[in-house]
């Protein structure tokens, strides 16, 4: 389990990527952010006529680029 400014650091390093990926770095923290803005989830429907699911991606977002900024400032 990661604290909350590490995985801020980790949200913004990496910008975007699947959920599995995410949830498996920065754990229960995800639906957190999710819910304060720092995370975007993005929602691609995929061709319906092929069958497959729908791809679940997620996003950094401004917020949390500023966030990790101010604990920047702030020494370990």
């Amino acid at each position: 389990m990661c604290t909350r400014r590490q995985a801020i650091a980790i949200i913004v390093s990496e910008q975007q990527g699947t959920i599995r990926a995410i949830k498996n770095k920065i754990g229960d923290l995800y639906e957190s952010f999710v819910i304060l803005g720092f995370i975007r989830e993005r929602i691609f429907l995929s061709n319906i006529s092929s069958g497959s699911s729908d791809i679940v991606e997620w996003e950094a977002t401004e917020r949390a680029i500023k966030k990790h900024k101010f604990y920047s400032l702030i020494p370990e």
